[in-house]
């Protein structure tokens, strides 16, 4: 039957089978009525439905084919052209068999026009409930992460204190560096981050586990009959998952906090506050120990731009200078931050740009990529490193005062910064190759005599050379404690 199609064939039949079965219930009962055998048929013959009263088809049934007592010609629509096949039954009414055929083609035409119209409905239908179930998904659903949203958590909550249900532990979570990489990265690495941990708590969780994104980069894990134990366990598992499992350019890591309610009378948003409380103080203590300045420390190492060796004997170089030339214990707490912030504004750089050049890299790239705003947006996350925040902004500054952005001079770059320069640059050029340009000591020192007054401190790049020629390159980091 010729009808409307939508281009899914899965769709189109079912369609199909919803207009037959409408005709074919009608042609039955018609055929119950008049006492008839009684079938519609496509114009050339094919059947559109199965006979009704087939008990009479057998005596008109001549080598193979049916005689049929009466075959009607019918428009059954503007494009379906058919027949109507009739044999009369032992009850038929003989008198009026003209006015049942008459009566049987404008039926045939009312069958075929309710059985569009039904199937027009029965498709309506399924859209408003394939419509009201996307509105639900969407309702309880976060977009990004298809992890259930605020929405539904509050509303598991509710559920949860209602029922009295005990144990139950939540899982609060925050994800780290989500800004840092948006700044750095984009947006959309800082959507993969969130779809990385969300995936992480999706893969690891049990049924009646609640995986709920609340906020930016917040995440609150009901967990129903779950005690403490248990608990701790799964977010271990997340944590494992999201370490060894990722494919953006920071390692998705997060803190968290979990809280267990134990008994029925306990009040459950109480547990929620012990479970953010706990969340927060980790994210201060990862904040504190240099764990998140550490994971980002070895995203960069992982560019190439240096290795561990090089970058652990360049700090004990820098802090034996120090230790030369006598600095302030001010000035030492401000090189060292320094140092733990060197050159993390690097990452901003995409890898395959990252690489080790014949003329320094903040040359070649300081003009394209914002690597020291990138650094100083670092030192300003952590109430650690931000009071040299501001000073991470002179790294390109130049003695003469040629460099950028503020074309400071002489002593208005920072002591600290003009003396890690010195030393930074140093361990640059001896550095093995492909991390650094494997130059001579000899050769390296001369370099940088070369450009004091210019790039560098002339009365430090002096002292520096006094100090270089005693000194032996520390590339174990225990070398300082054992002396």
């Amino acid at each position: 039957m010729d009808r409307k199609r939508t281009g899914n064939p899965a769709y189109e039949k079912l369609t199909d089978l919803l207009v037959l079965d409408t005709v074919q219930k009608v042609q039955d009962a018609l055929a119950r009525v008049f006492d008839i055998a009684l079938l519609l048929q496509e114009k050339d013959g094919t059947p559109v439905t199965s006979p009704s009263n087939t008990k009479y088809l057998a005596a008109k049934k001549r080598n193979g084919a049916t005689e049929w007592d009466r075959v009607v010609d019918v428009d059954l629509s503007e494009t379906l052209k058919g027949r109507i096949c009739i044999i009369k039954g032992e009850k038929t009414d003989i008198s009026r068999f003209e006015e049942i055929c008459g009566f049987l083609t404008e039926a045939a035409k009312y069958m075929v026009y309710e059985g569009m119209r039904n199937s027009d409905l029965n498709r309506e239908l399924a859209y408003r409930r394939e419509l009201e179930r996307k509105l639900e998904q969407r309702n309880e659903h976060d977009m990004l992460t298809n992890l259930y949203n605020r929405y539904f958590y509050e509303r598991k909550v509710t559920e949860v204190i209602l029922d009295g249900t005990a144990p139950v532990s939540v899982a609060v979570i925050d994800a780290n560096l989500l800004k840092l990489s948006n700044d750095i990265f984009g947006h959309s690495e800082g959507d993969c981050l969130l779809q990385l941990i969300s995936a992480a708590l999706v893969e690891e969780k049990k049924p009646n586990y609640f995986c709920c994104r609340c906020g930016g980069d917040e995440f609150y894990v009901v967990m129903v009959g779950t005690g403490r134990e248990e608990a701790e366990n799964y977010l271990k598992r997340v944590v494992e998952r999201t370490r060894n499992d990722y494919c953006t350019r920071i390692p998705p890591s997060f803190a968290y906090g979990i809280a267990t309610k134990h008994e029925k009378d306990e009040d459950l948003q109480e547990i929620i506050k012990e479970a953010e409380d706990a969340m927060y103080f980790r994210k201060i203590d990862m904040k504190c120990d240099g764990k998140i300045l550490e994971i980002l420390r070895q995203c960069l190492m992982e560019t190439g731009h240096f290795n561990y060796d090089d970058a652990i004997a360049s700090v004990n170089l820098t802090l034996d200078f120090c230790n030369r030339i006598g600095v302030s214990d001010e000035e030492l707490q401000q090189i060292i931050l320094l140092l733990k912030l060197y050159p993390l504004g690097m990452l901003i750089i995409p890898a395959d740009v990252l690489t080790v050049a014949k003329q320094p890299v903040a040359d070649q790239l300081a003009g394209k990529y914002d690597y020291v705003g990138t650094e100083y947006r670092i030192a300003m996350m952590f109430e650690e490193t931000a009071p040299v925040a501001h000073y991470v902004m002179q790294w390109n500054e130049r003695f003469d005062g040629t460099g950028k952005p503020a074309h400071l001079a002489g002593e208005d770059i920072c002591r600290p910064i003009r003396l890690i320069r010195i030393t930074m640059q140093y361990t640059k050029y001896i550095s093995r190759k492909p991390f650094g340009y494997e130059m001579p000591k000899d050769e390296a020192l001369n370099r940088l005599k070369e450009e004091a007054g210019h790039a560098f401190d002339p009365v430090l790049v002096k002292e520096f050379a006094d100090f270089i020629g005693e000194y032996e390159m520390k590339y174990n980091k225990n070398d300082r404690n054992e002396e």
